[in-house]
């Protein structure tokens, strides 16, 4: 418990009972509210249009919220509870939402739901950037498990060119061992070369820090 806390920022002050921590939200909640509004409302008077770069989803608590949450600054655009996760919902509640800020969307980080890529395309007509995750599995699936075989086979190989050496033929066989020794090891570096250029792409094209969960601008990214 003291991790998890301390990882929302609330290892401070912490209470463990379920109605000191229910009491504690329904304190906060309007003062955030307010602050938000206030914010929106010096910033907007300032004139800072800067457009968006979105990330949107769907999560579920007791009821479904749908989220639009700005990457660079790592605003909430919005957060609401909805009963449907449509393309018409998606888009009257994104477009009021930009009518209020007064901001263009440049570019919608989402999964491959048909609503949220319709909403990218037609509705914001802006960069449509997949998910993390969904990058990650597409790379996967188009080269680790030809890659994976391919170790398999080679280990099955030499395993095989071990149990027939034996005999006349035995210097023949040390060669086809090794031979197959060798084709284990490349298969082997390149699996691992490409594992650890897929960890470089979670690492870097994720919007926060992996290990300890700050927002992570793309100067961070270049630099690793």
């Amino acid at each position: 418990m003291r991790e998890v806390f301390s990882r929302l920022r609330l290892d401070m002050q912490v209470g463990c009972a379920s109605w000191a921590l229910r009491g504690v939200m329904h304190a906060l909640e309007p003062a955030l509210w307010e602050t938000a509004a206030a914010w929106e409302h010096e910033g907007q008077a300032a004139g800072e249009r800067r457009p968006i770069i979105g990330a949107v989803d769907a999560t579920f608590w007791e009821r479904m919220m749908w989220v639009f949450r700005d990457l660079v600054s790592g605003d909430l655009v919005c957060e609401e509870v909805a009963e449907d996760r449509s393309y018409d919902t998606w888009h009257a509640r994104v477009k009021a939402r930009r009518e209020v800020l007064g901001v263009e969307v440049r570019s919608l980080v989402r999964d491959r739901a048909k609503a949220l890529m319709k909403l990218a395309a037609t509705g914001l007509e802006g960069l449509r950037m997949p998910e993390v995750l969904h990058l990650i599995h597409a790379l996967v699936q188009s080269s680790a498990l030809s890659m994976g075989r391919r170790v398999r086979h080679t280990r099955q190989a030499l395993q095989q060119a071990q149990e027939q050496r034996s005999g006349a033929e035995a210097q023949q066989a040390q060669a086809v061992v090794e031979a197959r020794a060798a084709e284990v090891t490349h298969w082997e570096a390149v699996h691992s070369v490409s594992r650890h250029h897929l960890e470089r792409v979670s690492l870097t094209r994720h919007p926060w820090r992996v290990f300890d969960s700050p927002r992570q601008r793309s100067e961070e990214g270049a630099r690793q």
